[in-house]
């Protein structure tokens, strides 16, 4: 029997803290470019933090500077990865709130954050891109904050399996039915998609996270979590 995988160890940070002591100055020149490309300063200033943030709990984990910290992609869809390591990781924000996901034993993941907000459009949409039994769960469910919640609880987990495999959006929401709950489930996986198996779940977000926000977390098998508190 195999032992049981290493944890899954997650983190929130707020990125407009305004008091972030973040080394912006250790991102190497391809995050510099990916910077720049941004319109908006706020949608720079973030994706800068998120990045430094990035580098300095990697750099933490593995005793070494945020600049020599050198991240690198594994498989043929390009999943990141800490280079040199077996450390995999992947980082999601929604607005201002950034979750990041980092695995020790190399596991594949996908992690999602949404902020749950009034979305008048959520059972049209979910009509469109979730399959049957989803678009009928967030249709059933009642108008204002009780569907809205059923709708991105469902969108985190999708969104999650979908980074986990690398498809991106393009892979389409409906092809996984992933589920309206929040328990963890275990996942039919078509043989296109590259994965002998996939487990996705909701996650309990510590009290210290703000309300209001819904988030998942996909791995190929069932893995525990635990909350890195900042």
């Amino acid at each position: 029997m195999n032992p049981p995988p290493s944890p899954v160890v997650l983190e929130y940070l707020d990125l407009d803290t305004p008091t972030l002591a973040l080394p912006t100055s250790s991102l190497d020149s391809e995050e510099r470019k990916r910077a720049a490309r941004f319109h908006f300063d706020e949608d720079r200033r973030r994706f800068i933090h998120g990045r430094a943030w990035l580098r300095l709990r990697v750099a933490e984990l593995l005793g070494m500077e945020p600049a020599a910290v050198a991240f690198t992609t594994v498989g043929e869809r390009g999943k990141p990865a800490v280079a040199g390591t077996l450390r995999t990781f992947n980082l999601s924000h929604s607005a201002h709130h950034g979750l990041l996901a980092v695995h020790a034993g190399g596991l594949p993941l996908g992690v999602d954050v949404e902020l749950a907000r009034p979305f008048e459009r959520a059972a049209r949409i979910a009509a469109r891109h979730f399959n049957a039994a989803e678009a009928a769960a967030v249709a059933a469910a009642p108008e204002g904050p009780e569907r809205e919640a059923v709708f991105f609880r469902t969108w985190t987990r999708k969104e999650a399996y979908l980074k986990l495999t690398g498809l991106g959006l393009p892979g389409g929401l409906a092809c996984v039915e992933t589920g309206t709950e929040a328990a963890a489930r275990s996942l039919r996986v078509p043989a296109e998609h590259g994965l002998a198996s996939a487990w996705v779940t909701s996650l309990e977000l510590p009290a210290s996270v703000p309300t209001g926000l819904l988030a998942a977390l996909a791995a190929p098998c069932a893995v525990p979590v635990d909350w890195r508190r900042g």
